[in-house]
């Protein structure tokens, strides 16, 4: 499962308990700039958290990439 361009506050944590609950293995995650700002931070700590709200179910591994990287919406 891959994450592009999304701040994981709290009102959406719906969705992340979704995630928490889910089978799957993998999750990427995308900061944008530089990780050590309050906001990517926040993100890393709220990625890193979803793995351990597995509780002992299948593995959460979670990576975080720069978003900066993907060009989603530019033209093939």
């Amino acid at each position: 499962m891959v994450i592009y361009g999304h701040s994981l506050d709290a009102n959406d944590d719906h969705v992340l308990e979704a995630v928490a609950r889910s089978k799957v293995k993998r999750l990427a995650i995308s900061l944008y700039g530089d990780p050590s700002t309050a906001a990517n931070q926040h993100i890393i700590a709220t990625g890193q958290g979803l793995a351990s709200r597995r509780r002992g179910r299948v593995a959460l591994e979670v990576r975080f990439y720069d978003a900066s990287d993907v060009h989603l919406w530019e033209p093939a």
